[in-house]
């Protein structure tokens, strides 16, 4: 697939574009929508990271749906 060949490379902006590209010929594609969240988050846009992974996880991806509950939870602060 074209976005990871841009991100191997490096490339988020493209590597972004190319999973948007690849989410409307496959807008079902929870795989596409977890990955392209990855990229975001490493742009360092969480709220976009965010939605990407709320779509994911309603799209049936148990890995997207763990990351949003993990992301909930409270900071440990010690013991």
């Amino acid at each position: 697939m074209l976005a990871r060949i841009h991100l191997e490379n490096g490339d988020l902006d493209q590597a972004a574009a190319a999973y948007k590209l690849a989410i409307l010929h496959d807008p079902t594609a929870a795989r596409l929508y977890l990955e392209l969240a990855q990229v975001r988050a490493q742009q360092g846009e969480p709220d976009l990271a965010r939605s990407y992974l709320e779509e994911a996880a309603q799209l049936g991806s148990t890995e997207a749906a763990a990351l949003l509950a993990a992301s909930t939870l409270p900071a440990e602060t010690g013991p």
